[in-house]
């Protein structure tokens, strides 16, 4: 349906309205069945395009309504947004310049809100990404103070270790000396 749909678009833009009513249909048809209803009011509003360039502007009225009315029950906004652009046309061919300026203020206004909450929603993603940026540069910060602080409690280990060996052995040179002389003191009384 979607490669069809865009045939349908493409015949729209050559002026061949014949054969991209042809694949509208083709497409409503195929949607119809799944019960997709974007796809429908997609359909309706590409085939109302066609109708208004075709100067069948009644036919187009009824089918761009029923596309607006579908993308409001969905909210989808973006296909509102494009009925609203063609409904202004169509009665701006109409000459019916009031409506027709009516549905222009409409699609301004929603285009002007579509794009405040798309840079809202821009600035809110950058946010976030600057925040988990600075956390990722914090946590790479944090990681490497505790490498030093692990090499550094690892050095004063060995350094603590190197010293108790030394008073250990100090301590055994130390008492081995004393003996050595006690017994020297004992054997020169002896001798004496």
């Amino acid at each position: 349906p979607r490669i069809q749909f865009h045939l349908a678009n493409l015949y729209l833009d050559k002026e061949e309205f014949d054969k991209s009513l042809q694949y509208f249909d083709s497409v409503n048809t195929q949607q119809v069945a799944i019960n997709n209803q974007f796809g429908q009011a997609e359909c309706d509003l590409g085939k109302g395009m066609v109708m208004s360039r075709s100067g069948k502007f009644d036919e187009a009225l009824k089918l761009y309504s029923r596309s607006l009315r579908t993308a409001n029950e969905l909210n989808a906004r973006n296909m509102t947004l494009a009925c609203y652009k063609e409904l202004a046309a169509l009665y701006e061919a109409r000459r019916d310049f009031e409506k027709s300026l009516a549905y222009q203020k409409r699609h301004d206004v929603l285009k002007d809100s579509l794009f405040s909450e798309s840079t809202m929603e821009k600035l809110s993603q950058n946010q976030v990404r600057f925040e988990t940026e600075s956390k990722d540069t914090e946590i790479a910060a944090l990681s490497q103070l505790r490498l030093k602080q692990t090499s550094e409690i690892k050095r004063q280990e060995l350094v603590r270790n190197i010293l108790v060996v030394v008073a250990a052995l100090s301590t055994f040179l130390l008492f081995s000396v004393y003996r050595n002389g006690q017994r020297r003191k004992r054997i020169n009384r002896l001798l004496l």
